[in-house]
């Protein structure tokens, strides 16, 4: 079984462990993922940047911002993960975390057999931004490098994690 697998495995084992006591809600679950992350491996630098002060802005010519300039927390959860063997090897992502209440997600109603498909309502600004990877400009004292998800070399900077039961 390759380290991933077994990575995937107990990182379940874990995150069903710690969230079997708490309230289906957002912020508990994105907590205790972090929790069952840090308790797989020393090897995770996780920090919460849920709420009003990692806020950021940037350029958005989507329909729903007014005056083109956008404003949303950067993310729920900073997460860097990192080896040192056999060469280091650094990642990072910024995760957004949403919480879905249906039990049965289907994207194509024409095939209800498929319903592997997630609907979740999200904020469209976090979306575009963790998606699009514009420039950014911290809001008030939060001050990120403006070029931070932009220059990125994975796409993955940016992820959205969607809490949902199972059906």
């Amino acid at each position: 079984m390759k380290i991933s697998q077994q990575f995937g495995i107990l990182l379940e084992a874990i995150w069903l462990h710690k969230t079997s006591t708490i309230k289906f809600n957002e912020l508990p679950l994105f907590r205790a993922l972090n929790d069952s992350m840090e308790h797989l491996s020393n090897k995770f630098k996780i920090e919460e940047y849920h709420g009003s002060r990692h806020q950021v802005y940037f350029n958005s010519n989507r329909p729903w911002v007014k005056n083109k300039l956008a404003r949303c927390e950067l993310a729920d959860l900073m997460i860097i993960t990192y080896k040192t063997k056999p060469r280091t090897d650094i990642r990072l992502t910024f995760l957004q975390a949403k919480r879905e209440k249906k039990k049965i997600h289907c994207l194509c109603p024409q095939h209800p057999q498929y319903s592997t498909s997630l609907n979740f309502k999200a904020n469209c600004n976090q979306w575009d931004l963790l998606s699009k990877r514009p420039l950014i400009k911290g809001v008030h004292s939060f001050n990120p490098p403006t070029n931070l998800l932009q220059d990125a070399m994975l796409s993955s900077v940016g992820s959205f994690c969607v809490f949902h039961k199972a059906i």
